[in-house]
């Protein structure tokens, strides 16, 4: 009789440990799907680096042609002009400011960050992570859109 209940003992404590543990890694899955679609969305943004130097880089020379574009047009408004390159330039800075703070926010320390949390912190953490990184992409791309634009009305490639 003892054995018989200590098997059962055994087995309940086996079966309730089990059962804390695979919901302990059900919560660690979740966390870490959380966390690559953050990192997706980094990521996705990424080759848009190259493009980015490269519309510096135009407005640079849109920059310089001003006063070329003065002399060929007396009425031309340079000043505006130079206002609408310094906007849109000040827009792809900021995006790209924004998404390195991000990166360098999410990532330091995640040990440390997570430390003592539960499940609900962490998710908590992750899910506005995954809305800020979401809206810095939506930032990115509005600001290279219309940097395209004013670099397209000047027909500068």
């Amino acid at each position: 009789m003892k054995r018989s209940k200590f098997l059962s003992t055994l087995v309940a404590v086996t079966i309730i440990t089990t059962a804390c543990n695979y919901k302990g890694t059900k919560e660690q899955e979740k966390e870490m799907d959380l966390y690559t679609e953050c990192l997706k969305v980094h990521d996705e943004m990424m080759p848009q680096q190259e493009e980015l130097i490269s519309l510096r880089y135009r407005l640079s020379t849109l920059l310089s042609q001003l006063d070329s574009l003065k002399r060929s047009n007396k009425d031309f408004d340079t000043a505006m002009l130079r206002r609408r390159i310094i906007k849109v330039s000040s827009k792809l800075d900021s995006a790209e400011i924004h998404t390195t703070n991000w990166m360098n926010g999410f990532t330091t320390n995640l040990d440390e960050k997570f430390e003592g949390k539960d499940h609900q912190q962490v998710m908590g953490y992750l899910n506005k992570a995954k809305v800020d990184i979401m809206n810095i992409k939506q930032e990115r791309n509005q600001s290279i859109l219309n940097t395209k634009q004013l670099l397209d009305e000047y027909k500068i490639k």
